[in-house]
């Protein structure tokens, strides 16, 4: 499966913008606000739901207009369909997420926040992927946040004024909390153990180390029973209240990564907190990739995002022996020197945001 095509309408800085690729590595080369990296966004934005960049789907569309649409011309063995996503200020939210058709992996500089930033953002890494081959995984979330939402406004109310009713309708809550916060760790952890198996070797390679690596999943609640969880969150009930929001459940969960036996969040050299990021992005690439031959998934685009910027020629020629192989790749550089010279790849050259490249 390859991306063929893209086209833009007042998406970001881009008023009108086509793209072709190729197979095999594609360089899309252009100097500092030609919207490169709005170009991958699109890309993502359209095939995977999100944008990696804001939650703020305004800030999606051009200033002055009031929606803004991607289109994409996917091939996939001897057909090609298109992906339309459309995006306007009037629609507050967007419909329910949908199965990806296209797969894509994406590694930006905005990647190291899932290894230096909070919970949240590995919780939602993990999240993403699963959601690509459990297609009920999304609704589960979403059903477990609301709940998590009701729960903690009953618990502010609490704080302020305590009544024996809201507390019973407290318990109620529990037992729904407990039964998706079950399901979404367990899918969670069944993940992890499969990070666990292929990072510790990807990442020496890249690193072209021979360090200890450890992935585990942090969990608030150690026997994750639904039964457990729901007494966890009783024994816990005077806590929340006094914090007004739940200690327990899904919502705690932790990617811990430890590199040698310190995290992974401690004081690594720029170099090594890149690696484990890119890393990251090669175990994603292999799990979709081992899953292809059981759930008939097609080897995911890789869009890489200024991934040669800031580091040095070692770790450069590491990126080269990863997509050497792969379907399809797109990479975006404002410096032509930061290719390595061994590199084959398509080159497109983008002048300007709001002109025709292709």
């Amino acid at each position: 499966m390859f991306i063929k095509t893209v086209d833009l309408n007042n998406f970001r800085s881009h008023k009108v913008a086509s793209v072709e690729f190729m197979r095999g590595v594609n360089v899309v080369i252009g100097a500092n606000g030609t919207g490169k990296t709005n170009l991958l966004e699109a890309i993502n934005y359209a095939t995977r739901n999100f944008s990696h960049k804001t939650s703020n789907k305004k800030l999606l569309i051009r200033k002055g207009n009031d929606c803004a649409s991607i289109k994409l011309v996917v091939h996939k063995e001897s057909f090609s369909f298109t992906i339309q996503k459309e995006i306007a200020t009037s629609v507050k939210k967007n419909p329910n997420i949908t199965p990806q058709v296209c797969k894509v992996i994406l590694f930006s500089p905005e990647t190291i926040n899932i290894i230096l930033g909070e919970p949240e953002s590995r919780r939602n890494w993990l999240d993403r992927i699963i959601s690509q081959y459990d297609f009920t995984y999304s609704n589960a979330l979403q059903k477990f946040e609301k709940i998590i939402r009701q729960r903690n406004f009953l618990l502010k109310s609490l704080k302020k004024n305590y009544k024996s009713s809201a507390v019973d309708t407290l318990f109620v809550w529990d037992s729904r909390l407990a039964k998706y916060s079950e399901n979404i760790t367990a899918k969670r952890a069944k993940l992890v153990q499969l990070v666990e198996k292929y990072y510790s070797g990807i990442y020496n390679h890249v690193a072209e180390n021979d360090n200890t690596i450890k992935v585990k999943l942090l969990q608030s609640v150690q026997i994750n029973t639904e039964q457990e969880i729901v007494r966890e969150l009783q024994g816990n009930l005077e806590k929340d209240i006094l914090l007004g929001y739940t200690t327990i459940g899904a919502q705690k969960d932790d990617l811990l990564i430890e590199v040698d036996g310190f995290s992974a969040k401690g004081n690594l050299s720029q170099g090594e907190v890149w690696t484990l990021a890119f890393t990251l992005v090669m175990v994603e690439h292999k799990i979709f990739t081992e899953k292809e031959s059981t759930m008939n998934f097609q080897e995911p685009v890789l869009l890489l995002d200024d991934v040669f910027l800031g580091i040095d020629h070692k770790r450069r020629q590491k990126v080269v022996e990863f997509i050497a192989d792969k379907e399809q790749v797109i990479i975006t550089t404002a410096d032509e020197r930061e290719i390595p010279k061994n590199l084959v790849y398509n080159r497109i050259d983008i002048k300007s945001a709001s002109a025709s490249s292709g």
